[in-house]
């Protein structure tokens, strides 16, 4: 595995991006509408949807259409993040108001409630304008004082592991590690869902911790 050239991880990480993307794109919408008003104009129902149709994403009346790779969704509910790395750009979306919040030139990993995780020109990963001194492929706020993070073990191999970090001293505690590619995280309801990707199989699952 670890004589893959970096285009063969990308191309064969495509196929589980698209997985989990769907998964927590389909978890996240689900649960904003399970607990969002009910609406009975014909119009209003169609202006409430929010569907990701590689490459068309949908958010309510507007339309975009998205690259299938480097471009990427990620979700915190609920905020949608469209992230466009070749123009170091991210639109954040927010599915209560169905406005777009923001738009940041950076990469951003997680938004929550005017906090974001960003890599910092692709360098060192920020929680807001704080160095956490790790570079994050993957991150997710769990709270003011702690940010979950996907981190190479070794910056020259595939292999990554899941860590917590704590905002304010910056100390880290190893959660997760796999013998597979860790692709995305979630949490929600005290639960931990970790994407992997098997390069042995080609398979994509999802881990709950």
């Amino acid at each position: 595995m670890n004589d893959l050239t970096e285009e063969t991880r990308n191309k064969l990480k495509i196929g589980v991006i698209l997985f989990v993307i769907a998964f927590f794109v389909i978890y996240g919408v689900f649960m904003y509408f399970k607990y969002a008003t009910p609406k009975t104009e014909e119009q209003e129902a169609k202006n409430n949807t929010v569907v990701f149709a590689q490459p068309k994403l949908t958010f309510f009346s507007t339309e975009q259409t998205l690259n299938l790779y480097p471009d990427r969704i990620t979700l915190h509910e609920p905020y949608l993040i469209v992230v466009r790395p070749e123009g170091w750009k991210s639109e954040i979306y927010n599915m209560q108001t169905k406005k777009k919040e923001k738009v940041v030139n950076e990469i951003i990993l997680d938004y929550f409630d005017g906090n974001s995780v960003y890599n910092k020109q692709g360098l060192e990963t920020y929680y807001n304008n704080k160095n956490l001194r790790v570079l994050c492929d993957r991150a997710f706020i769990k709270s003011s004082k702690e940010v979950v993070c996907v981190t190479r073990i070794d910056k020259n191999k595939p292999e990554n592991k899941v860590i917590t970090i704590n905002t304010k001293d910056l100390s880290q505690t190893e959660l997760h590690r796999s013998q597979n590619v860790i692709t995305a995280i979630y949490y929600a309801k005290n639960t931990l869902y970790i994407g992997e990707y098997d390069f042995t199989t080609q398979k994509a699952s999802i881990m709950v911790n």
